[in-house]
């Protein structure tokens, strides 16, 4: 972590890593809903007809449990690396044991929700591969 070199005190605040993480945390889930929200709305309009070429249902379905995969993937990494930063700064700033879980960044709630919602969006595309 970046530390000022005549202090053990963090150069970046418990208040800015929030910010940033949470800036972080919202383009990666964006990009994964509107990444499954577009693939769904072509698998809708491609329903109504007969796919282009070669192109099945089932391999669209597959990329995108791939797709989700690898993004759940990329959130939880960005949320532990996060959690370890705001261990170090409750440790630089010598808070009680007691009193850093106010300086929790992605507990295990946010792994849960965001294993559900990569669960949902895999089931979805199952669904949709089974349907066609």
């Amino acid at each position: 972590m970046m530390q000022d070199s005549n202090t053990t005190k963090p150069l970046i605040s418990f208040r800015e890593a929030t910010e940033i993480y949470e800036n972080g945390k919202h383009r990666r889930y964006e990009l994964l809903f509107a990444v499954n929200g577009g693939a769904f709305a072509i698998i809708k309009v491609l329903g109504e007809h007969k796919p282009p070429g070669k192109l099945q249902f089932a391999q669209i379905a597959i990329g995108m449990i791939l797709f989700t995969s690898v993004m759940v993937y990329d959130v939880r990494t960005f949320g532990l690396k996060w959690r370890g930063l705001a261990n170090e700064i409750a440790r630089a700033n010598q808070i009680d044991k007691c009193k850093r879980k106010h300086y929790e960044i992605f507990s295990w709630r946010g792994e849960v929700v965001l294993l559900v919602i990569g669960l949902l969006l895999c089931a979805g595309w199952l669904l949709a591969a089974w349907q066609s």
